[in-house]
């Protein structure tokens, strides 16, 4: 069933994302997609690297947006507070949660992503934390 599920990337908060990307251009990272997810009310981008893991950076457009990610900034510059992965049936990959007796609950409803064009849906676990769940429909 793993065959089905594969990490995509982690997503990490910041407040000034102009910053975050200059770090990240310095490591050999390149822009892949660039959106503001209405959903969210948040400035994304997708940062890839051919040999290190892939990052979702998002920030809020304006100081005063209501955000997600409000209570990750309001004390750090920046945080790593998600990890994402991609399957084509978000059900196999909660089938795979349950058959280990990993405890989850849905914190969002599923909604289209413009950054990945493609529904997402987030969820907490007690073990991980934050998931997030790119189902790849094809």
């Amino acid at each position: 069933m793993l065959e089905h599920i594969e990490f995509s990337h982690f997503g990490l908060a910041v407040d000034n994302f102009s910053k975050t990307k200059e770090f990240l251009f310095k490591f050999n990272y390149t822009e892949f997609k660039s959106e503001f997810d209405k959903v969210q009310n948040v400035h994304a981008s997708l940062m890839v690297h051919e040999k290190f893991p892939s990052i979702e950076i998002l920030s809020k457009l304006n100081k005063d947006d209501v955000t997600p990610i409000d209570d990750i900034i309001k004390n750090n510059n920046s945080a790593i507070y998600h990890m994402c992965f991609k399957c084509l049936n978000k059900n196999l990959f909660i089938k795979k949660l349950e058959e280990n007796n990993i405890s989850y609950r849905q914190i969002t409803k599923t909604s289209m992503s413009p950054l990945f064009n493609f529904p997402v849906t987030f969820y907490m676990t007690e073990s991980i934390g934050l998931i997030e769940i790119i189902e790849e429909i094809k």
